[in-house]
Protein backbone atom coordinates (compact mmCIF):
# COMPACT_ATOMS: atom_id res chain seq x y z
CA UNK A 1 0.00 0.00 0.00
CA UNK A 2 1.24 3.47 -0.87
CA UNK A 3 1.51 6.12 1.79
CA UNK A 4 -0.30 9.44 1.64
CA UNK A 5 1.14 12.30 -0.40
CA UNK A 6 3.78 14.26 1.45
CA UNK A 7 5.96 17.22 0.64
CA UNK A 8 9.43 16.15 -0.35
CA UNK A 9 12.43 17.66 1.35
CA UNK A 10 14.68 16.65 -1.52
CA UNK A 11 16.89 19.04 -3.43
CA UNK A 12 15.40 21.01 -6.31
CA UNK A 13 17.76 21.27 -9.26
CA UNK A 14 17.27 24.33 -11.40
CA UNK A 15 17.76 24.09 -15.15
CA UNK A 16 21.34 25.35 -14.90
CA UNK A 17 22.23 21.90 -13.56
CA UNK A 18 20.17 20.27 -16.22
CA UNK A 19 17.09 18.17 -16.67
CA UNK A 20 17.17 14.53 -17.64
CA UNK A 21 19.28 13.78 -20.69
CA UNK A 22 17.39 10.90 -22.17
CA UNK A 23 18.98 8.52 -24.60
CA UNK A 24 17.65 5.95 -26.99
CA UNK A 25 18.84 2.36 -26.83
CA UNK A 26 17.93 -0.12 -29.53
CA UNK A 27 18.12 -2.87 -26.94
CA UNK A 28 15.40 -1.29 -24.84
CA UNK A 29 13.32 0.20 -27.63
CA UNK A 30 12.15 3.41 -25.91
CA UNK A 31 10.10 6.12 -27.50
CA UNK A 32 12.01 9.13 -28.80
CA UNK A 33 12.14 11.88 -26.21
CA UNK A 34 10.47 15.13 -27.18
CA UNK A 35 10.52 18.44 -25.27
CA UNK A 36 6.96 17.69 -24.18
CA UNK A 37 8.03 14.59 -22.24
CA UNK A 38 8.56 15.37 -18.59
CA UNK A 39 9.48 13.61 -15.42
CA UNK A 40 6.96 14.31 -12.67
CA UNK A 41 9.56 16.39 -10.87
CA UNK A 42 9.78 18.67 -13.93
CA UNK A 43 6.10 19.63 -13.85
CA UNK A 44 5.71 22.88 -11.93
CA UNK A 45 2.30 22.99 -10.27
CA UNK A 46 2.63 26.21 -8.29
CA UNK A 47 5.03 29.10 -7.95
CA UNK A 48 6.89 29.19 -4.66
CA UNK A 49 9.88 31.47 -4.27
CA UNK A 50 10.99 29.40 -1.30
CA UNK A 51 12.31 26.74 -3.66
CA UNK A 52 14.91 29.36 -4.49
CA UNK A 53 17.52 29.76 -6.60
CA UNK A 54 20.22 28.62 -4.56
CA UNK A 55 19.39 25.19 -3.30
CA UNK A 56 21.03 23.80 -6.38
CA UNK A 57 24.16 25.85 -5.83
CA UNK A 58 24.67 26.14 -2.11
CA UNK A 59 23.45 22.69 -1.18
CA UNK A 60 25.17 20.85 -3.98
CA UNK A 61 28.47 20.05 -2.33
CA UNK A 62 27.37 17.44 0.15
CA UNK A 63 24.58 15.72 -1.73
CA UNK A 64 24.48 12.69 -3.97
CA UNK A 65 23.38 13.25 -7.55
CA UNK A 66 19.71 12.80 -8.44
CA UNK A 67 18.55 9.95 -10.60
CA UNK A 68 18.55 12.21 -13.64
CA UNK A 69 20.86 15.09 -14.32
CA UNK A 70 22.81 16.81 -17.03
CA UNK A 71 24.43 14.17 -19.21
CA UNK A 72 24.86 13.21 -22.84
CA UNK A 73 22.44 10.81 -24.43
CA UNK A 74 23.88 7.31 -24.16
CA UNK A 75 24.89 5.54 -27.33
CA UNK A 76 23.45 2.02 -27.44
CA UNK A 77 25.85 -0.88 -27.63
CA UNK A 78 26.09 -3.07 -30.69
CA UNK A 79 24.57 -6.52 -30.56
CA UNK A 80 26.96 -8.71 -28.63
CA UNK A 81 27.65 -12.24 -29.75
CA UNK A 82 28.92 -13.51 -26.41
CA UNK A 83 30.64 -12.68 -23.17
CA UNK A 84 32.46 -15.98 -22.96
CA UNK A 85 35.87 -14.51 -22.17
CA UNK A 86 35.98 -12.87 -18.77
CA UNK A 87 39.11 -10.80 -18.21
CA UNK A 88 41.34 -11.34 -15.23
CA UNK A 89 41.52 -7.77 -13.99
CA UNK A 90 42.92 -8.53 -10.58
CA UNK A 91 41.42 -7.02 -7.43
CA UNK A 92 40.44 -3.76 -9.19
CA UNK A 93 40.10 -2.43 -12.76
CA UNK A 94 43.44 -1.71 -14.38
CA UNK A 95 43.01 2.10 -14.71
CA UNK A 96 41.48 2.67 -11.27
CA UNK A 97 44.66 4.02 -9.64
CA UNK A 98 45.36 6.48 -12.44
CA UNK A 99 41.75 7.65 -12.67
CA UNK A 100 41.36 8.28 -8.95
CA UNK A 101 44.74 9.98 -8.66
CA UNK A 102 43.72 12.34 -11.45
CA UNK A 103 40.32 12.97 -9.87
CA UNK A 104 41.78 13.80 -6.45
CA UNK A 105 44.32 16.23 -7.91
CA UNK A 106 41.82 17.83 -10.27
CA UNK A 107 39.10 18.34 -7.67
CA UNK A 108 41.17 20.41 -5.22
CA UNK A 109 41.05 23.66 -7.26
CA UNK A 110 37.54 22.97 -8.55
CA UNK A 111 36.10 22.55 -5.06
CA UNK A 112 37.95 25.66 -3.91
CA UNK A 113 36.23 27.62 -6.68
CA UNK A 114 32.90 26.04 -5.84
CA UNK A 115 33.34 27.01 -2.18
CA UNK A 116 33.99 30.59 -3.27
CA UNK A 117 30.86 30.57 -5.43
CA UNK A 118 28.76 29.20 -2.59
CA UNK A 119 30.10 31.88 -0.25
CA UNK A 120 29.26 34.59 -2.76
CA UNK A 121 25.76 33.17 -3.26
CA UNK A 122 24.92 32.95 0.45
CA UNK A 123 23.46 36.50 0.70
CA UNK A 124 21.30 35.86 -2.36
CA UNK A 125 20.10 32.58 -0.90
CA UNK A 126 19.23 34.29 2.38
CA UNK A 127 17.30 36.92 0.46
CA UNK A 128 15.41 34.31 -1.53
CA UNK A 129 14.50 32.31 1.55
CA UNK A 130 13.17 35.46 3.17
CA UNK A 131 11.05 36.24 0.11
CA UNK A 132 9.65 32.72 0.36
CA UNK A 133 8.56 33.45 3.94
CA UNK A 134 6.84 36.61 2.75
CA UNK A 135 4.99 34.68 0.02
CA UNK A 136 3.74 32.19 2.62
CA UNK A 137 2.67 35.01 4.94
CA UNK A 138 0.67 36.69 2.17
CA UNK A 139 -0.86 33.48 0.82
CA UNK A 140 -2.04 32.45 4.30
CA UNK A 141 -2.82 36.02 5.45
CA UNK A 142 -0.71 35.36 8.53
CA UNK A 143 2.16 37.76 9.17
CA UNK A 144 3.35 35.75 12.17
CA UNK A 145 4.93 33.39 9.63
CA UNK A 146 7.39 36.12 8.70
CA UNK A 147 7.99 38.05 11.91
CA UNK A 148 9.99 40.05 12.73
CA UNK A 149 9.71 42.40 9.75
CA UNK A 150 12.48 44.70 8.61
CA UNK A 151 10.67 47.97 8.02
CA UNK A 152 13.77 49.40 6.34
CA UNK A 153 13.29 46.88 3.53
CA UNK A 154 10.77 48.25 1.00
CA UNK A 155 9.36 44.80 0.17
CA UNK A 156 8.81 43.88 3.81
CA UNK A 157 7.28 47.28 4.53
CA UNK A 158 4.97 46.83 1.53
CA UNK A 159 3.81 43.46 2.89
CA UNK A 160 3.02 45.03 6.27
CA UNK A 161 1.07 47.84 4.63
CA UNK A 162 -0.86 45.36 2.49
CA UNK A 163 -1.73 43.29 5.56
CA UNK A 164 -3.08 46.27 7.47
CA UNK A 165 -5.17 47.36 4.49
CA UNK A 166 -6.41 43.81 3.88
CA UNK A 167 -7.50 43.40 7.51
CA UNK A 168 -9.40 46.66 7.26
CA UNK A 169 -11.26 45.40 4.18
CA UNK A 170 -11.98 42.11 5.95
CA UNK A 171 -13.57 43.93 8.88
CA UNK A 172 -15.68 46.04 6.53
CA UNK A 173 -16.85 42.90 4.72
CA UNK A 174 -17.93 41.26 7.96
CA UNK A 175 -19.82 44.39 8.92
CA UNK A 176 -21.54 45.07 5.58
CA UNK A 177 -21.45 41.87 3.53
CA UNK A 178 -20.40 43.93 0.50
CA UNK A 179 -18.95 41.37 -1.96
CA UNK A 180 -17.00 44.04 -3.85
CA UNK A 181 -14.73 44.24 -0.83
CA UNK A 182 -13.70 40.63 -1.36
CA UNK A 183 -12.74 41.46 -4.94
CA UNK A 184 -10.62 44.33 -3.64
CA UNK A 185 -8.92 42.00 -1.21
CA UNK A 186 -8.09 39.55 -4.02
CA UNK A 187 -6.66 42.33 -6.18
CA UNK A 188 -4.54 43.59 -3.30
CA UNK A 189 -3.22 40.13 -2.49
CA UNK A 190 -2.27 39.43 -6.12
CA UNK A 191 -0.57 42.81 -6.39
CA UNK A 192 1.65 42.27 -3.34
CA UNK A 193 2.44 38.71 -4.42
CA UNK A 194 3.52 40.05 -7.81
CA UNK A 195 5.78 42.56 -6.07
CA UNK A 196 7.42 39.88 -3.93
CA UNK A 197 7.84 37.58 -6.92
CA UNK A 198 9.45 40.37 -8.89
CA UNK A 199 12.01 40.69 -6.12
CA UNK A 200 12.50 36.93 -6.32
CA UNK A 201 13.09 37.16 -10.06
CA UNK A 202 15.72 39.82 -9.43
CA UNK A 203 17.47 37.54 -6.93
CA UNK A 204 17.37 34.69 -9.43
CA UNK A 205 18.86 36.90 -12.13
CA UNK A 206 21.63 37.98 -9.76
CA UNK A 207 22.47 34.36 -8.96
CA UNK A 208 22.38 33.38 -12.62
CA UNK A 209 24.84 36.15 -13.43
CA UNK A 210 27.21 35.03 -10.69
CA UNK A 211 27.05 31.41 -11.82
CA UNK A 212 27.48 32.32 -15.49
CA UNK A 213 30.64 34.23 -14.58
CA UNK A 214 32.23 30.94 -13.43
CA UNK A 215 31.99 29.44 -16.91
CA UNK A 216 31.74 25.64 -16.87
CA UNK A 217 32.57 25.31 -13.17
CA UNK A 218 29.39 23.44 -12.23
CA UNK A 219 29.80 20.91 -15.03
CA UNK A 220 33.53 20.48 -14.40
CA UNK A 221 33.02 19.98 -10.66
CA UNK A 222 30.31 17.34 -11.12
CA UNK A 223 32.84 14.51 -10.85
CA UNK A 224 33.98 15.93 -7.50
CA UNK A 225 30.62 15.81 -5.73
CA UNK A 226 29.67 13.01 -3.37
CA UNK A 227 32.79 10.97 -4.17
CA UNK A 228 35.79 9.61 -2.30
CA UNK A 229 39.28 11.07 -2.62
CA UNK A 230 42.79 9.74 -2.05
CA UNK A 231 44.46 11.70 0.74
CA UNK A 232 48.02 11.67 -0.61
CA UNK A 233 46.99 13.02 -4.00
CA UNK A 234 44.77 15.67 -2.43
CA UNK A 235 47.66 16.86 -0.27
CA UNK A 236 49.94 16.93 -3.29
CA UNK A 237 47.52 19.25 -5.10
CA UNK A 238 46.79 21.37 -2.03
CA UNK A 239 50.28 22.73 -1.47
CA UNK A 240 49.67 25.85 0.60
CA UNK A 241 46.00 26.10 -0.40
CA UNK A 242 43.63 26.74 2.48
CA UNK A 243 40.17 25.32 1.93
CA UNK A 244 37.84 22.78 3.54
CA UNK A 245 39.08 19.75 1.58
CA UNK A 246 42.74 20.54 2.15
CA UNK A 247 42.20 21.21 5.85
CA UNK A 248 40.48 17.86 6.30
CA UNK A 249 43.15 16.04 4.29
CA UNK A 250 45.83 17.52 6.55
CA UNK A 251 44.18 15.88 9.52
CA UNK A 252 41.60 18.43 10.52
CA UNK A 253 38.35 17.53 12.23
CA UNK A 254 36.21 15.44 9.85
CA UNK A 255 33.22 17.42 8.62
CA UNK A 256 31.35 14.52 7.09
CA UNK A 257 31.46 16.33 3.78
CA UNK A 258 34.50 14.53 2.36
CA UNK A 259 35.56 10.88 2.36
CA UNK A 260 39.31 10.41 2.23
CA UNK A 261 41.00 7.08 1.55
CA UNK A 262 44.66 6.32 2.16
CA UNK A 263 45.19 4.51 -1.16
CA UNK A 264 43.30 4.36 -4.49
CA UNK A 265 42.74 0.64 -4.21
CA UNK A 266 40.89 1.19 -0.91
CA UNK A 267 38.05 2.81 -2.84
CA UNK A 268 37.19 -0.32 -4.81
CA UNK A 269 36.63 -2.28 -1.63
CA UNK A 270 33.85 0.06 -0.50
CA UNK A 271 30.34 -0.86 -1.65
CA UNK A 272 27.11 0.87 -0.70
CA UNK A 273 23.63 -0.46 -1.41
CA UNK A 274 20.36 1.42 -0.96
CA UNK A 275 17.28 -0.81 -1.18
CA UNK A 276 14.23 0.03 -3.23
CA UNK A 277 12.41 3.03 -1.82
CA UNK A 278 8.85 2.86 -0.56
CA UNK A 279 6.61 4.56 -3.14
CA UNK A 280 4.10 7.14 -2.01
CA UNK A 281 0.94 8.48 -3.58
CA UNK A 282 1.22 11.38 -5.97
CA UNK A 283 1.47 14.74 -4.23
CA UNK A 284 3.08 18.15 -4.26
CA UNK A 285 6.68 18.53 -3.17
CA UNK A 286 7.94 21.44 -1.12
CA UNK A 287 9.08 23.02 -4.39
CA UNK A 288 5.64 22.94 -5.99
CA UNK A 289 6.37 20.07 -8.37
CA UNK A 290 4.75 16.65 -8.56
CA UNK A 291 6.35 13.84 -6.60
CA UNK A 292 5.62 10.26 -5.61
CA UNK A 293 4.34 7.25 -7.55
CA UNK A 294 7.93 6.10 -8.03
CA UNK A 295 10.59 3.85 -6.57
CA UNK A 296 14.33 3.41 -7.11
CA UNK A 297 17.40 1.67 -5.75
CA UNK A 298 21.12 2.34 -6.00
CA UNK A 299 24.45 0.59 -5.78
CA UNK A 300 27.89 2.17 -5.47
CA UNK A 301 31.33 0.58 -5.72
CA UNK A 302 34.22 2.93 -5.26
CA UNK A 303 33.17 6.06 -7.13
CA UNK A 304 30.98 4.21 -9.63
CA UNK A 305 27.29 4.70 -8.83
CA UNK A 306 24.20 3.37 -10.58
CA UNK A 307 20.60 4.30 -9.77
CA UNK A 308 17.63 2.53 -11.35
CA UNK A 309 14.00 3.39 -10.81
CA UNK A 310 10.44 3.21 -12.05
CA UNK A 311 8.65 6.55 -12.25
CA UNK A 312 5.88 8.13 -14.32
CA UNK A 313 6.61 10.07 -17.50
CA UNK A 314 4.31 12.82 -18.73
CA UNK A 315 3.60 13.99 -22.25
CA UNK A 316 1.59 17.10 -23.10
CA UNK A 317 -0.77 16.11 -25.92
CA UNK A 318 -1.42 19.71 -26.88
CA UNK A 319 2.14 20.32 -28.12
CA UNK A 320 3.03 17.07 -29.91
CA UNK A 321 2.19 15.43 -33.21
CA UNK A 322 -0.55 12.77 -33.39
CA UNK A 323 2.06 10.04 -33.95
CA UNK A 324 3.73 10.97 -30.66
CA UNK A 325 0.41 10.60 -28.86
CA UNK A 326 -0.07 7.25 -30.57
CA UNK A 327 3.34 6.01 -29.43
CA UNK A 328 2.55 6.84 -25.81
CA UNK A 329 -0.81 5.11 -26.11
CA UNK A 330 0.92 2.06 -27.57
CA UNK A 331 3.32 2.01 -24.62
CA UNK A 332 0.38 2.10 -22.19
CA UNK A 333 -1.49 -0.59 -24.12
CA UNK A 334 1.56 -2.87 -24.07
CA UNK A 335 1.51 -2.68 -20.28
CA UNK A 336 -2.23 -3.23 -20.07
CA UNK A 337 -2.71 0.18 -18.46
CA UNK A 338 -4.96 3.18 -19.13
CA UNK A 339 -4.66 6.86 -18.25
CA UNK A 340 -7.39 9.32 -19.21
CA UNK A 341 -6.72 13.06 -19.10
CA UNK A 342 -7.67 15.67 -21.72
CA UNK A 343 -4.22 17.19 -21.81
CA UNK A 344 -1.60 14.79 -20.48
CA UNK A 345 -0.55 11.23 -21.10
CA UNK A 346 1.26 9.27 -18.41
CA UNK A 347 3.20 6.02 -18.71
CA UNK A 348 5.57 4.23 -16.28
CA UNK A 349 9.17 4.99 -17.20
CA UNK A 350 12.48 3.29 -16.58
CA UNK A 351 14.92 5.86 -15.18
CA UNK A 352 18.66 5.18 -15.01
CA UNK A 353 21.62 7.24 -13.92
CA UNK A 354 25.18 5.96 -14.12
CA UNK A 355 28.05 7.97 -12.67
CA UNK A 356 31.37 6.89 -14.12
CA UNK A 357 33.75 9.76 -14.70
CA UNK A 358 35.95 7.85 -17.13
CA UNK A 359 36.39 4.16 -18.04
CA UNK A 360 38.24 2.25 -15.32
CA UNK A 361 39.34 -0.80 -17.27
CA UNK A 362 39.22 0.02 -20.95
CA UNK A 363 35.52 -0.79 -21.14
CA UNK A 364 33.63 0.13 -24.29
CA UNK A 365 30.04 -0.19 -23.10
CA UNK A 366 27.89 -0.57 -20.01
CA UNK A 367 25.06 -3.10 -19.85
CA UNK A 368 22.22 -3.12 -17.34
CA UNK A 369 20.85 -6.63 -17.33
CA UNK A 370 19.12 -9.46 -15.51
CA UNK A 371 20.98 -12.63 -14.63
CA UNK A 372 24.51 -13.29 -15.77
CA UNK A 373 24.19 -12.23 -19.42
CA UNK A 374 23.86 -15.86 -20.45
CA UNK A 375 20.96 -14.91 -22.73
CA UNK A 376 21.84 -11.52 -24.14
CA UNK A 377 18.71 -11.05 -26.24
CA UNK A 378 16.41 -11.51 -23.25
CA UNK A 379 18.53 -10.30 -20.35
CA UNK A 380 19.83 -6.89 -21.49
CA UNK A 381 17.66 -4.00 -20.28
CA UNK A 382 19.79 -1.05 -21.42
CA UNK A 383 23.23 -0.26 -22.76
CA UNK A 384 25.38 2.81 -23.38
CA UNK A 385 28.80 3.74 -24.66
CA UNK A 386 31.50 4.25 -22.03
CA UNK A 387 33.07 7.19 -23.86
CA UNK A 388 30.92 9.99 -22.43
CA UNK A 389 33.10 11.85 -19.93
CA UNK A 390 29.98 12.68 -17.91
CA UNK A 391 27.20 10.95 -15.97
CA UNK A 392 24.84 9.00 -18.21
CA UNK A 393 21.12 9.59 -17.70
CA UNK A 394 18.32 7.73 -19.44
CA UNK A 395 14.56 7.54 -19.26
CA UNK A 396 12.03 5.78 -21.47
CA UNK A 397 8.71 3.96 -21.12
CA UNK A 398 9.44 0.64 -19.44
CA UNK A 399 8.80 -2.54 -21.42
CA UNK A 400 6.40 -5.08 -19.96
CA UNK A 401 8.94 -7.95 -19.78
CA UNK A 402 11.29 -5.70 -17.79
CA UNK A 403 8.50 -4.55 -15.47
CA UNK A 404 7.32 -8.11 -14.90
CA UNK A 405 10.83 -9.35 -14.05
CA UNK A 406 11.38 -6.45 -11.66
CA UNK A 407 8.06 -7.19 -9.96
CA UNK A 408 9.13 -10.83 -9.68
CA UNK A 409 12.24 -9.77 -7.77
CA UNK A 410 14.84 -10.75 -10.38
CA UNK A 411 18.33 -9.39 -9.73
CA UNK A 412 19.68 -6.58 -11.91
CA UNK A 413 23.37 -5.89 -12.46
CA UNK A 414 25.50 -3.35 -14.28
CA UNK A 415 28.42 -4.83 -16.21
CA UNK A 416 31.23 -2.88 -17.86
CA UNK A 417 32.33 -4.65 -21.04
CA UNK A 418 35.26 -4.16 -23.37
CA UNK A 419 35.70 -5.58 -26.85
CA UNK A 420 39.41 -6.39 -27.32
CA UNK A 421 39.16 -6.95 -31.06
CA UNK A 422 37.52 -4.45 -33.36
CA UNK A 423 34.60 -5.92 -35.21
CA UNK A 424 34.49 -9.04 -33.03
CA UNK A 425 31.47 -8.90 -30.77
CA UNK A 426 32.87 -11.15 -28.08
CA UNK A 427 33.37 -9.03 -25.03
CA UNK A 428 35.21 -9.23 -21.73
CA UNK A 429 33.47 -8.27 -18.50
CA UNK A 430 35.65 -5.75 -16.68
CA UNK A 431 33.54 -5.45 -13.53
CA UNK A 432 29.97 -6.00 -12.38
CA UNK A 433 27.91 -4.12 -9.80
CA UNK A 434 24.81 -5.89 -8.53
CA UNK A 435 21.79 -3.80 -7.50
CA UNK A 436 19.92 -4.68 -4.32
CA UNK A 437 16.71 -6.70 -4.46
CA UNK A 438 15.55 -5.76 -0.95
CA UNK A 439 11.95 -4.49 -1.26
CA UNK A 440 12.19 -4.58 -5.08
CA UNK A 441 9.21 -6.82 -5.79
CA UNK A 442 7.00 -5.09 -3.23
CA UNK A 443 7.90 -1.55 -4.33
CA UNK A 444 7.53 -2.18 -8.07
CA UNK A 445 4.25 -4.05 -7.54
CA UNK A 446 2.94 -1.16 -5.43
CA UNK A 447 3.64 1.34 -8.23
CA UNK A 448 1.97 -0.93 -10.81
CA UNK A 449 -1.09 -1.43 -8.58
CA UNK A 450 -1.32 2.30 -7.93
CA UNK A 451 -1.44 3.01 -11.66
CA UNK A 452 -3.62 0.07 -12.73
CA UNK A 453 -6.21 0.70 -9.99
CA UNK A 454 -6.91 4.19 -11.35
CA UNK A 455 -5.86 5.87 -8.10
CA UNK A 456 -2.91 7.59 -9.77
CA UNK A 457 -5.23 9.07 -12.39
CA UNK A 458 -7.58 10.31 -9.66
CA UNK A 459 -4.73 11.90 -7.70
CA UNK A 460 -3.20 13.44 -10.83
CA UNK A 461 -6.51 14.97 -11.92
CA UNK A 462 -7.02 16.50 -8.47
CA UNK A 463 -3.59 18.13 -8.65
CA UNK A 464 -3.62 19.01 -12.37
CA UNK A 465 -7.27 19.69 -13.27
CA UNK A 466 -8.19 19.56 -16.95
CA UNK A 467 -7.52 22.86 -18.67
CA UNK A 468 -4.60 25.08 -19.63
CA UNK A 469 -1.65 25.35 -17.28
CA UNK A 470 2.11 25.36 -17.05
CA UNK A 471 3.86 22.44 -18.66
CA UNK A 472 7.14 22.76 -16.90
CA UNK A 473 8.98 24.36 -14.04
Amino acid sequence: MLSSPAASTGRFLRPVLGGAARGISALVGPLPHEPSILRLSEYQVKTNIALAVLLAFVGVLSEAPPISGQAPAPEPAPEVAALDSLSDEGPWPRSLLEVEATRSRRCVPLLARLDALNEALNPVRTRTQRLGQLVDAVALEDTTRATPFDTDDPIEQAVLEWYEADQGLARQFLATGDTTLQAQRTEGREAILAQVREAGDAATAEADTMVAATGDLLQSADACLGVMFVRSFVLEACGETQNALCAEARGGTPSGRFRLMEAPEDLWGIETLRPWSQPSRLGLTAQGTLGGASTNASATRGNVAVVVGIEPMLQDKTVVEPEDVARFEAALDSLGLTFEHPRFQLVPGLAIRLDVWTPLGGESYYFLHFGGLANLADDVIWSASAATGAPIAYMAPVRKPVLDRLAAGEVMSLTAVRFPESGVMEGEAVYTIELPVVSQAEAVAAVIDYISSGQLQTDFTSLVPPGPGPAGG
